[in-house]
Order: C-alpha cells, then structure tokens, then sequence
C-alpha cells in the first residue's frame, strides 16, 4: 500500500523518458547528408587525340589513361606521358594545398613499368607535373591526381620552377580573367641538362626528354564545339636544359603549334573545324599585346618580341616575316 502512490510518478517518469526517446530518434532520422558532388563530364579530349591513344593495353607505347580530370598518352618504353591533356576553368581552382602524394600509377595494366617517385632523387632532375597541381585546387581527391608519375617528367630544375611555372601562372590568370582553356602538353627528344648535367635516363630507365612543349586554346566561349578565331593561342616549345632555360622567361620559346606537330610528331586541334585548325597552327602569340597583360622582365629589340630558337639563338620576326638574329645576350631577363 505504501508504493501504490509512486505508480503515477514512475508511469510518467517512463512516459517521458520513452517521449524523449523518441525525439531524439525522430531528430536522428530527420537528418540528410549533402548531396555528393556531380561526377564532371570528361572534356579533356574534346580539342583532340594528338597521337590517336588507344585504351587497348597492347598499345602499350601510345596507351591512353583517362583520368578524372586529364588524359594521357603513356610511353611505357620511355616510362612517361607522351602527352598530357586537360580543360581548365574556374571550378578547378579553389582552396586546397599541394598534397605532396607522390605515387607510382597503380591504374596502368600489368604488363606495364609503374614508375617510382624516388627514380628522379638526387638525378639532378625534378619531378616535373605535366598538368600541374595548381590547375587542380578544387578538392584534395583532384590535387592528388596530379602526383601520379604518370604525370610527371624529368625536367631540368630552371626549366620546372621557373619558365615552365610561369607559364602556369600566366595561364590560370587567363582562367582568372574570365577563359577556359584546353591545354595540351608533353615532351620529345632524348637528352636533358638538369643540375647535375647531362643526361638521357634516370632512375630504372626513365628517358629523359629533350624537349618539353605545351599548347594552349583560351576562349571566352564554354566548350570546344562553340570555339570561333577570337580564341587565343599559346603555343611554346621549351629545351630540358638548365643552361638554355636559366633566366629567360617563357615568352621567349614561343613558337608555332605546326613546328611542335613536326617535330614531336603529333596532330593538334583535330576536333576542330579544318579552316580553325589551319588558323590556329601557324598563329604566333604577341605577348606584348596580349588581351591579359603578360607581365616578363625580358627585354625587346626596338620595340620587337624576341624569341629563342632550338639552339639558344636569339631572334626577332622582321617586317617581311623573316627571322633576325641578333646578340644572345639580348634575351637573358634583367
């Protein structure tokens, strides 16, 4: 009889812990995660396949690797990319870091050299992204795509950190400025000048290239298919030599898209229109009236861009299209 008056007391004790219990699971089930974000739709071979890649693991010299956010020809006999090839716009660039996950490309087929990060230590030579991880700042997951080492070349240290990255610079503050652009670059040749001096292999036998070009397509418009002759064209072929590259900005190794398809035998701009394509090939981009300022601190020649030839050489286009040489000395930078 004594208990009997507790009975209301415990019976809405438990009707208010079983309430509470309730809301808590009604609280748990209401919540939704974020949406995840939309897969991006592959363009990075809407400009073209220069050497005709194929995904057919026999191929094993011209093999293609589609990545998530580029695409490569791998040379398994030279154990780097022929060619990288890529779109960049704003909604590659944000906040992320540099991840620094250097790693062998466990994607290519057996059968296949994965190369190591370790092959290029104390060669002289850097590991040079092809694509480079500032294009790819959106999210850690695309950042560390771009350490794959098949997207990295011996390149030699003044060439990678100075000509070659300001030319990435250049090209994001295109994307800055309102472009998107379709890039395509890679390398030829066997020989390079690193730090510790010449060489044509490192590592297990990762050739070392002679030359490394990249060609740029920046257009206002938002897809390959809508480009018209108002795009603006880049195209520089840069020597893999510390000596050549030392000091000179990459304004100096512009040259035309056509003497880079001949001379590292490939075919550019091919998904678009003939009349574009023959346009676009023999196109030479003025830098000192280019429509986002190219800021360099190389000298001119009365008033003339000069250029750098294959050879060190230093020239300037006269009036009649012919080229000028003059004094090497006039295209080292202040």
């Amino acid at each position: 009889m004594s208990n009997s008056p507790r009975k209301p007391f415990i019976l809405a004790f438990s009707l208010s812990l079983s309430i509470l219990s309730c809301d808590r699971t009604v609280q748990v089930d209401s919540f939704i995660p974020p949406p995840e974000p939309e897969p991006r739709a592959f363009t990075h071979l809407d400009l073209g396949n220069p050497t005709k890649a194929t995904e057919d693991p026999s191929n094993k010299d011209n093999f293609l690797l589609k990545k998530s956010t580029y695409a490569i020809s791998y040379n398994n006999s030279l154990r780097h990319a022929n060619w990288v090839s890529w779109e960049l716009n704003s909604t590659y660039l944000g906040s992320t870091g540099r991840t620094n996950s250097f790693a062998p490309d466990a994607s290519l087929p057996m059968g296949f050299v994965q190369v190591r990060p370790d092959e290029f230590f104390t060669t002289g030579f850097d590991r040079g992204h092809v694509l480079p991880s500032a294009d790819r700042t959106f999210s850690s997951t695309e950042n560390r795509e771009t350490f794959l080492m098949t997207n990295m070349l011996p390149q030699a240290p003044d060439l990678n950190r100075e000509s070659w990255n300001n030319l990435e610079q250049y090209s994001r503050d295109l994307v800055r400025s309102g472009y998107t652009l379709f890039v395509v670059a890679g390398a030829y040749g066997t020989g390079g000048d690193g730090s510790a001096g010449a060489a044509s292999s490192v590592g297990d036998g990762v050739n070392v290239p002679q030359r490394n070009y990249k060609v740029i397509v920046a257009t206002k418009e938002t897809s390959v298919s809508k480009i018209t002759n108002d795009a603006i064209i880049i195209a520089t072929d840069f020597p893999n030599s510390n000596e050549v590259a030392n000091k000179r900005d990459w304004v100096r190794f512009i040259t035309t898209a056509a003497d880079i398809e001949k001379d590292a035998k490939i075919s550019l701009f091919t998904g678009l229109s003939t009349t574009l394509q023959n346009d676009f090939k023999k196109r030479l981009f003025a830098y000192d009236g280019a429509r986002v300022s190219v800021e360099t601190p190389c000298k001119k020649f009365e008033n003339r861009s000069l250029y750098v030839g294959k050879s060190g050489g230093c020239y300037y286009f006269a009036s009649g299209g012919n080229k000028s040489y003059v004094d090497r000395g006039l295209c080292d930078c202040e």
